[in-house]
């Protein structure tokens, strides 16, 4: 547990970082416009080995709380999630766990529509029988903060970091 939380960690810093300055532009540039057809809302490209969590835990339209909506990037399945659904777990974390462990890090892609006025968390990663969570991002578009929180298994504590959203997600958050 202790090597997949360090992995974690470093891993959403180097993503972070790589937020703010990118090293090679180009790199979400598409090879052929005759592949991929122009699209102002869809993506630039496919992920290597991308693992779809949702997929993972067998999440669909049919689970009591889950709706399927109409997203912001067309055919991208867009879910709306409800009390009482919550708190899965992921039966077969294999494939999320190899991600994690990959020498190159790993990149967490999220395409949601918040409602307004809300607190929502994103995602969460908890141990079985803890209550606070090692890693956890929230969005709060009242306040307009994206909080991350995270534990360092040395320290009892709970982290946490804050960014502010721009006021455009605050009116309408999507992001």
């Amino acid at each position: 547990m202790a090597r997949l939380l360090l992995t974690t960690w470093l891993a959403v810093s180097y993503c972070l970082a790589g937020l703010t300055a990118a090293s090679n532009p180009s790199e979400n540039e598409l090879d052929s416009h005759e592949t991929h057809p122009i699209n102002p809302k869809s993506p630039a490209s496919t992920l290597h080995d991308e693992v779809d969590i949702l997929k993972l835990m067998n999440v669909s339209a049919k689970d009591q709380g889950v709706s399927l909506v109409e997203g912001p990037i067309t055919n991208f399945p867009a879910y709306k999630f409800r009390l009482p659904y919550g708190n899965v777990p992921l039966p077969n974390s294999t494939v999320v766990t190899t991600a994690m462990d990959s020498p190159e890090g790993f990149t967490v892609v999220f395409l949601y529509r918040q409602q307004k006025n809300n607190l929502g968390t994103l995602i969460s990663v908890n141990s079985p029988g803890r209550l606070t969570p090692w890693f956890q991002l929230n969005s709060n578009s009242k306040m307009g903060v994206l909080m991350l929180k995270y534990r360092v298994e040395t320290s009892p504590k709970l982290r946490q970091m804050d960014w502010d959203l721009p006021k455009h997600h605050r009116k309408s958050p999507l992001a």
